[in-house]
């Protein structure tokens, strides 16, 4: 093998290396997203069977709970270093003690938070589901700092839509959870966009 056979050969691989790592950074950061879009949604679905499974409810919930059909929530804190999502019971939401699933999100992951009335939803967002199938109802509160004496509570009782991105990726994802509401004869269901 000559020398310059040897610098072709380099510059061969310094050229495929060269087109093949920002496609794999890319393909990185997409199956980032898509686990992290997964892992929410079943979540919601974990969510939603353990509220309707009456032998584990029974005994993680007190009986104010379980009146007010709250069973379960999901809090979703989208800022800082430790971006995740933790499923509690719905009287214990916050005591990590009590936490029952966790989902962690990728460092780069970004969420925006919308509400069904189109008003966007900031800090950490607490999700409820409740009632029995398939008439499930979606409630939501968040615990961000306003300025203004009374803040405007979110209203989930239509829809809420959580879109979840992650730099560097050309399509961001959009869970759609939708309330049981008879007057405009949609029953309780998740999608993913």
């Amino acid at each position: 093998m000559t020398l310059i056979e040897l610098l072709v050969s380099l510059a061969i691989i310094g050229l495929l290396t060269a087109v093949a790592l920002p496609v794999f950074s890319t393909y990185q950061r997409q199956n980032a997203l898509n686990l992290g879009v997964k892992n929410l949604e079943q979540l919601f679905y974990y969510s939603r069977a353990l509220n309707n499974n009456p032998s584990y409810s029974s005994r993680n919930y007190s009986e104010e709970i379980a009146n007010a059909n709250k069973r379960y929530g999901i809090k979703i804190k989208p800022t800082g270093s430790g971006k995740k999502a933790v499923l509690y019971p719905a009287e214990n939401v916050g005591d990590d003690s009590r936490a029952i699933d966790t989902v962690v999100f990728d460092p780069r992951t970004t969420f925006e938070f919308t509400d069904g009335t189109g008003r966007v939803i900031t800090g950490d967002v607490i999700v409820y589901i409740s009632a029995d199938p398939p008439n499930e109802v979606v409630s939501c509160n968040n615990e961000a700092v306003y300025t203004e004496l009374v803040p405007p509570q979110p209203d989930c009782s239509v829809a809420l839509f959580i879109k979840i991105a992650i730099a560097g990726v050309s399509a961001p994802k959009t869970i759609s959870i939708y309330s049981t509401n008879d007057a405009i004869r949609q029953k309780f269901n998740i999608r993913v966009n």
